[in-house]
């Protein structure tokens, strides 16, 4: 989860956080140099500064609640229909069950939501983030499947990971992340997985090439942004090509283990289906 202890100027006048930090998270021995590297934004807007506030306060609240378990029943007829041979309508566009998950230590904001927080459309804040996510933990890891529904390969990108990162003086080559590797399965049983590099090579590709928690989410049900357009919406979009599947029933991320606490705890949003064995 976000530590995001950046100081952001006239931007935000306390930590800018998707949590703030908890006993027992890995420790940032290079925090001081990390963060007085980082650039200020003294002539960012100071709009949705009070939003911010409440983020940090709503985040800390959530601290120490218990993870709820969810619908077991639910999940399971969820899981099942993700093998339906034939659509008898449109399926679901949204993860909207929980196969298997394990949290990891350190941040757990949002748990006491799981799943539901993490089904349905993203709610992406653009630069400011979004509070609608739930912390994987250090480690911790997520499958979802859609009801009677699965992704698909089909033209351009297939499906969209969406997390909460900003801009770091609202340069698009410096997010400040929280990475996850992503990877599908036909079965549940062998999976495919984009590499995470976290390698930055600007001329060629965007700072952490296949690694989901870099692109700021810009749609969210108050905004009108399409979800599913690929190049409006934001978040982290997957073709499921570059991997060699042509069907993908189930989608995992796991967070990148976190040693350095340079790239935070991943918090995932939603996953949406853009090419959909039903739409």
């Amino acid at each position: 989860m976000k530590i995001k202890e950046v100081v952001l100027g006239a931007l935000l006048p306390t930590l800018w956080a998707c949590g703030s930090s908890t006993d027992g998270f890995v420790e940032e021995p290079h925090r001081a140099e990390r963060d007085a590297a980082l650039p200020m934004v003294a002539d960012a807007a100071t709009e949705g500064g009070a939003e911010e506030d409440a983020r940090v306060d709503s985040e800390a609240e959530a601290g120490d609640a218990e993870p709820a378990t969810g619908d077991a029943g639910r999940n399971q007829e969820c899981i099942e229909s993700a093998y339906a041979d034939t659509c008898e309508g449109p399926g679901a566009g949204f993860a909207t069950c929980v196969v298997e998950h394990e949290f990891g230590d350190g941040q757990d904001f949002g748990q006491e939501r799981f799943p539901e927080a993490i089904f349905g459309p993203p709610e992406g804040g653009g630069p400011l983030g979004s509070l609608d996510v739930v912390s994987l933990g250090n480690g911790g890891f997520v499958v979802v499947g859609f009801e009677g529904n699965a992704v698909v390969d089909g033209p351009g990108p297939d499906f969209i990971v969406s997390e909460n990162p900003f801009l770091v003086g609202g340069d698009p080559l410096n997010p400040f992340s929280e990475l996850a590797t992503v990877s599908v399965s036909e079965d549940g049983v062998d999976w495919v997985e984009w590499e995470c590099t976290a390698v930055s090579d600007v001329d060629t590709r965007a700072p952490y090439g296949d690694c989901a928690g870099w692109r700021v989410v810009n749609t969210n049900s108050q905004n009108g942004v399409d979800p599913t357009d690929a190049l409006l919406a934001g978040g982290d979009a997957f073709d499921l090509a570059d991997v060699g599947l042509s069907v993908a029933r189930f989608v995992r991320i796991t967070d990148r283990v976190d040693t350095t606490g340079q790239y935070g705890v991943f918090d995932l949003d939603a996953v949406t289906i853009l090419n959909g064995a039903c739409p």
